[in-house]
């Protein structure tokens, strides 16, 4: 059996967030310390914290909910590209991942190295889609792109048009993986969000399978 690599980030109160989203909370509803019968936590967060995907939901009016996203979108042959561009567009795309057979596409940029990403403060400086490179990713027909930030767009994307132009295309996107301890190459790619009814998103469970 292949190695399998998790690529999710764990889930919990220490996970940045956005500049005026909800921070993830753990608040203890039972424990065996104090006498209760068993352990049980309530969970606070926005649908979109830690590793996640975005639903065509998410910016499309009547866009698919994260519910109804086919497994076969997002379960099968995938590969990570790597880039050292920052703000990546098509020539960037071109050079990283014009060769792609596989549908699903998880791109591993400068972001990996920079373990701070993915903690406490929130850091606006990270390297994402610019809008041009979504049209790319769009216009070469991948089921499923995945990014090692917190968005597939870059901050100063205002009108958010990176997002929209992946999720009009009906592309899912998964943010926030870690693919600092991934080669680029081919994987089977599994990633199973929580099956939220009628939801814009959800956390996700994403795992590697090495396809060579």
């Amino acid at each position: 059996m292949s190695k399998i690599i998790d690529i999710s980030m764990p889930l919990t109160p220490d996970c940045p967030t956005f500049p005026g989203d909800p921070a993830v909370t753990f608040e203890t509803y039972m424990d065996v310390d104090r006498g209760d019968p068993y352990r049980a936590t309530r969970l606070s967060m926005l649908n979109h914290a830690g590793t996640h995907v975005d639903a065509p939901a998410h910016f499309v009016r009547d866009g698919v909910s994260v519910d109804r996203i086919p497994l076969e979108t997002l379960v099968g042959p995938a590969h990570v590209a790597q880039t050292d561009a920052c703000r990546i567009g098509p020539q960037d795309l071109d050079a990283c991942a014009g060769e792609v057979a596989q549908r699903r596409l998880l791109l591993k940029t400068p972001n990996s190295a920079r373990p701070d990403l993915y903690e406490q403060p929130f850091r606006e400086d990270f390297c994402s889609l610019t809008p041009e490179g979504a049209r790319w990713v769009a216009d070469k027909g991948f089921l499923l792109v995945g990014i090692d930030c917190a968005s597939a767009e870059l901050i100063d994307d205002a009108e958010h048009e990176a997002h929209r132009i992946l999720l009009e295309a009906g592309i899912v996107i998964l943010e926030w993986i870690v693919l600092a301890h991934v080669a680029p190459g081919p994987y089977e790619l599994t990633c199973l969000p929580l099956k939220l009814g009628g939801l814009d998103g959800a956390p996700a469970r994403a795992i590697l399978r090495p396809l060579a």
